[in-house]
């Protein structure tokens, strides 16, 4: 299939706008969010650390999406650079630092999403990840101690 295809309502589908350097970062970025919540998850207890454990595996997933995204352009597999998470600060405020950039992210990626044709469902369902993380922090902010 081409890029120029008709969608279902007859119009040219929108060709895909990300480069495989975006990827790459969008790949990094998720691994570096991965890291980050697996330190929080380990500073915190029960629920709250179980919920924190799945954030992480969420950045992990969308890691590998884009990881799936960026060999579908390229023909490469993305390099598997693991990032070294800095020391995090204490859970609350590691959890504040944490909210704005979810909801940022999440704009972007429904930006990327309207730009892009064969791409923009996977991005769509990451950004709804990434707000859901947003509501997950206040959550947690909401009802720890």
């Amino acid at each position: 299939m081409t890029q120029i295809e008709m969608t279902a309502a007859g119009q040219p589908a929108a060709p895909d706008a990300l480069t495989p350097e975006e990827l790459l970062e969008i790949c990094a970025d998720e691994r570096a969010d991965a890291a980050r919540y697996r330190r929080l998850a380990a500073k915190a207890r029960g629920s709250a650390a179980r919920t924190i454990l799945q954030m992480a595996r969420d950045e992990e997933r969308h890691a590998r999406t884009a990881g799936a995204m960026y060999e579908l352009l390229t023909g490469k597999r993305p390099p598997q650079d693991v990032p070294v998470p800095t020391a995090a600060q204490d859970l609350r405020g590691a959890l504040r630092a944490q909210y704005e950039p979810e909801l940022r992210t999440a704009a972007e990626y429904d930006r990327l999403a309207a730009l892009t044709g064969t791409m923009k469902t996977p991005l769509s369902g990451m950004a709804a990840d990434e707000r859901r993380h947003a509501e997950l922090i206040l959550s947690l902010l909401q009802n720890s101690r």
